[in-house]
């Protein structure tokens, strides 16, 4: 299988030169990058591939090479993911718990001192707020455990085979055949035939964006590497005077630059721009059009708002901007993990808490003084 997808890259090289094939490259040299760059935040280098590879035979060879060693890397590579992600996995956990007790904790502390709650309240529910994370922080580790025994599994699934010796030398060999000679420093596959280039390593370098139809950065110098979606062929540029724009792959802008910070949202398949002015957030559509605008808003699991609107009250809204969740509440705990279901859990000033089923948000539960009432639907 291996040696038949070797063929069939090199086949679409010869044959047609064009940007799926430098596209399988791409991504083969990105692999090799990783490994030997040793990336520790995930991006994705990769090299800008010129036709001299495909017309000479020691450029051909380079290629075979390039993706034969890739794939060593890649498995080099999810074995020490993999080793690494139960331990980022446990790091996360505990933020997550650590997160929901202090907001939990900062809220009672609010009550106390507007006089919402007596001392012996707090104390009381400083006391439960500890229990449950005492309780979830022993969940935490019976899961993590059972992580540990698969993580184990999958570690035997994946070849260990020795990188050659010459990985670093073909690497370099590589950057000598870049698009017209030059060599980036930092370069990020965005797919689609673009590439995202810097001739520096500095988070605030100026960057570039390169075709590979045609070699040609049809964005000169901008500030920040784009925001992007190759699924939409979109990208959210930054330019020197901190003005940001939306741009089809074509270049062809669809938001001009300015003033306003546009992000790319791809959990809900939209933007959001956030209003320099008051803070605000608008909800666009992928064409740039405003569908609605809140105070804050959060993308929850790709299918809900947590808002919060012009009177600090929050509620939730679906991504027509219907109502799911009344704006009622001093505060949206967000989504909490029960043993048979996940809820929202919503507040309000007095001592009363609400609970709404997450899948369909209709209202379950009422919870005074941590003790549930349930609700008949």
């Amino acid at each position: 299988m291996k040696h038949l997808k070797s063929f069939l890259i090199l086949a679409l090289l010869l044959l047609t030169g064009q940007s799926k094939a430098q596209e399988a490259v791409i991504e083969d040299v990105s692999f090799l990058v990783q490994y030997i760059k040793g990336d520790t935040e995930g991006t994705r280098y990769s090299v800008a591939l010129s036709k001299s590879f495909t017309q000479s035979e020691h450029g051909r060879e380079l290629l075979k090479r390039v993706h034969d060693y890739s794939e060593l890397a890649m498995n080099h590579m999810a074995r020490k993911n993999t080793v690494n992600g139960l331990e980022q996995a446990k790091e996360s956990a505990y933020a997550e718990i650590f997160e929901v007790y202090e907001k939990n904790l900062a809220a009672n502390k609010q009550f106390l001192a507007e006089g919402h709650i007596t001392k012996e309240e707090f104390e009381k529910r400083k006391a439960q707020n500890e229990e449950r994370r005492a309780a979830l922080e022993k969940q935490m580790q019976e899961q993590l455990k059972d992580t540990k025994e698969l993580l184990g599994g999958m570690l035997n699934n994946i070849p260990d085979t020795p990188m050659p010796d010459d990985t670093e030398a073909l690497l370099n060999e590589l950057y000598r055949y870049a698009v017209g000679g030059k060599a980036y420093k930092f370069i990020v596959n965005m797919g689609k035939g673009l590439l995202n280039v810097s001739d520096e390593l500095s988070g605030t370098a100026s960057w570039g964006i390169i075709n590979l139809l045609d070699n040609k950065l049809f964005e000169e110098k901008y500030y920040a590497s784009p925001s992007y979606s190759g699924k939409h062929e979109l990208f959210v540029l930054k330019n020197a005077q901190g003005q940001y724009g939306l741009f089809h792959y074509n270049g062809t802008p669809v938001i001009a630059f300015q003033k306003h910070e546009l992000v790319i949202e791809h959990s809900m398949d939209c933007l959001v721009q956030y209003n320099v002015n008051n803070g605000s957030q608008t909800v666009l559509d992928l064409q740039g059009n405003p569908r609605f605008t809140y105070q804050t808003l959060r993308a929850v699991d790709g299918r809900y708002w947590d808002a919060k609107n012009s009177n600090n009250r929050w509620g939730a809204v679906d991504k027509d901007n219907n109502v799911l969740i009344p704006f009622k509440y001093n505060y949206i705990f967000g989504v909490v993990e029960r043993e048979t279901h996940r809820e929202f859990i919503a507040g309000e000033l007095d001592t009363h808490d609400e609970l709404y089923d997450f899948e369909t948000l209709e209202h379950v539960a009422n919870r005074v003084n941590r003790k549930i009432i349930y609700l008949t639907k």
